[in-house]
């Protein structure tokens, strides 16, 4: 796969939107897609108390983790990075950096340092309504395409805007369906590449200075961040492959405002509907 330029504006741009990230806005949307996916795996799972739940790639924030931890009985994040969340200080720092490199450390540091972790996790508290359990709380460093689990041993499998940045989306579903259980369910969340912020620059909120579908048409302000650029119904057919597909959640539509006459003669090789949605749940049972 070839390699994407990111020019040195681009990456500043993008560090500059991480650094100074909303991070009580950040709780309030955690917190929002935590009640939709609580309230479809009750539907689909009954009681999570006594679940084993999967968190695929739970962020260095592990919000997720965190509020479905307090409510259910046993929870494990993974991630690429390394969250070290029972770590003494100096060891979180050291492991940052040895196991996910200087960038991740000097986030980390950054994060430590301007009490970002702190303000996002305040602002969880307060949304809440139920007390945060950080004990015992299971954060593990491994990549969905190679879960370093047995066979059959959780009950539910989510995944929140992740899958998008999976580059062999068929071995992580394999794997997501090796450790499950039989009758296990996924409740999985992707943000779609073809939609109008399919290419995650973090312009798109706030000032909008970027051309609409920039990455689907110039792609003039790529940003560093890997995107396999999988469709709607390519990810609809891989969990199909492993899974029974109980439905499929459609998000909410972005830019119909921005797609004009123009814009969508040059991307006639993509749906409307491709063009606008943002993203899509994907509820399955193994």
């Amino acid at each position: 796969m070839k390699a994407q330029h990111i020019s040195i504006r681009d990456r500043l741009s993008f560090y500059k939107f991480v650094l100074t990230k909303n991070m009580a806005g950040q709780a309030e949307i955690d917190y929002k897609n935590f009640k939709m996916a609580q309230d479809t795996l009750c539907t689909h799972a009954g009681d999570l108390q006594s679940k084993a739940v999967l968190d695929v790639g739970c962020g260095r924030l592990y919000g997720q983790t965190l509020l479905f931890h307090s409510v259910a009985s046993k929870v494990t994040g993974i991630d690429l990075a390394h969250i070290g969340v029972s770590d003494p200080v100096h060891l979180r720092f050291w492991r940052s950096l040895t196991k996910s490199g200087l960038e991740g450390f000097g986030r980390d540091m950054l994060y430590s340092v301007l009490g970002k972790n702190k303000a996002y996790l305040q602002r969880l508290r307060s949304l809440s309504g139920f007390e945060l359990n950080p004990k015992d709380l299971d954060i593990r460093q491994m990549s969905v395409e190679s879960i370093s689990f047995a066979n059959d041993i959780f009950d539910i499998a989510i995944s929140n805007s992740v899958f998008e940045h999976v580059a062999d989306v068929p071995r992580a579903v394999s794997e997501l369906h090796r450790v499950l259980k039989k009758g296990a369910i996924i409740y999985i969340n992707i943000d779609l590449f073809t939609g109008l912020r399919g290419g995650h620059h973090p312009q798109w909120n706030n000032s909008r200075r970027i051309p609409p579908w920039d990455h689907l048409r110039a792609n003039t302000h790529a940003v560093p961040v890997f995107l396999n650029k999988l469709r709607k119904g390519e990810y609809i057919s891989l969990f199909k492959q492993k899974f029974k597909v109980l439905e499929v959640i459609d998000g909410e539509c972005l830019g119909k405002d921005l797609l004009t006459a123009s814009i969508r003669a040059e991307l006639s090789h993509y749906s409307e509907e491709e063009l606008l949605k943002g993203n899509i749940t994907i509820i399955g049972r193994k």
